[in-house]
């Protein structure tokens, strides 16, 4: 989409992969907010956001500088970055499977208590 702002401030987003899909689905974003979400707390959580989106010019309304740019990419680059790039993909399919079980187990419950 062509989507340029997005303020989600305390919406309880807590995983790098949320960070990261906002990313891929959202390429022209400059401006983002996740202020009071858990997922801020996150180590080095500024700069992967700024590299997973390099689009944004402003997050969590401070301006992206040039050095963030340049620190987010090295750290990308570093094996911190890749282990939080690891960290990500797998709470991302922890929580795609997750979501299939419950999924699953509602359905099965709702074959059990259905009454034509």
């Amino acid at each position: 989409p062509n989507l340029t702002s997005l303020v989600l401030t305390n919406n309880r987003i807590s995983r790098l992969d949320e960070v990261r899909k906002l990313g891929e689905s959202c390429p022209k974003l400059e401006f983002l907010s996740l202020m009071g979400n858990p997922v801020t707390r996150r180590q080095h959580y500024r700069l992967y956001v700024i590299h997973k989106i390099p689009s944004l010019k402003v997050l969590d309304f401070t301006k992206v500088k040039d050095a963030e740019r340049a620190r987010a990419k090295r750290l990308a680059q570093s094996a911190a970055g890749a282990a939080m790039e690891s960290d990500a993909l797998r709470e991302g399919r922890d929580h795609a499977a997750a979501a299939s079980k419950k999924s699953s187990a509602n359905t099965a419950e709702a074959a059990k208590t259905f009454e034509p």
